[in-house]
């Protein structure tokens, strides 16, 4: 699938609610199919076998921890259905996962919430995969940049290890749209914000 249809798919998601959210992955095999077709596992592998082969078919297992794997047309050798991917390094169920990322982006992500929801075991979890998601997030805006703002739109300044004026008024020009309202903690090197996109305050 390509990244444009990816994107379109994960933008019908935006207005789903809680009870389509759990139908679309009741299951392992739903799960599953959720993650190929928004590009978070493959429709097939794209490396070759022990053997040299590259005839992988995903194929039920009931061994297997996620009750499918990739298997060999020729040779029947297998791989997990997580191999080279996201989950890959991962112990949780693709469910807990895909619960956790659903939970975090509508902002219902309280520790104790995940911890029952997700029936995660420890708090570390939690915060490890909370901040994954974040770390997701910025690498996914490093690669796609986008304009934000806009009149009536505020624009709040966190504290940034390098925040000289040479590193960040060029990043707010390109970035912040003409007619932003943007807050800082008026560190010296934003003085120059005044003249830029829209009020500094």
């Amino acid at each position: 699938m390509t990244q444009d249809k990816n994107i379109a798919l994960l933008t019908s998601l935006d207005n789903i609610d809680f009870r389509e959210w759990c139908e679309l992955i009741c299951s392992t095999k739903k799960c599953i199919d959720f993650c190929q077709n928004v590009g978070l596992i493959g429709f097939t592998l794209n490396e070759p076998c022990a053997q040299g082969h590259n005839h992988w078919k995903s194929g039920s297992c009931g061994q297997a921890s996620d009750e499918f794997v990739w298997r060999c047309g020729k040779d029947k050798s297998t791989r997990t259905i997580r191999h080279g991917t996201f989950f890959s390094n991962s112990k949780l169920a693709i469910r807990q996962v895909l619960d956790l990322t659903y939970f975090w982006a509508e902002q219902i992500d309280s520790h104790a919430f995940l911890r029952r929801h997700c029936k995660f075991a420890s708090e570390s979890t939690v915060v490890d995969w909370k901040n994954f998601a974040r770390d997701c997030c910025g690498e996914h805006f490093l690669r796609y940049p986008v304009v934000i703002g806009g009149p009536w739109h505020t624009l709040e300044i966190d504290e940034i290890d390098q925040r000289g004026a040479a590193t960040l008024l060029p990043i707010i020009h390109q970035y912040v749209r003409a007619g932003t309202t943007i807050y800082s903690d008026q560190w010296a090197a934003y003085n120059g914000i005044a003249n830029g996109p829209g009020p500094h305050r």
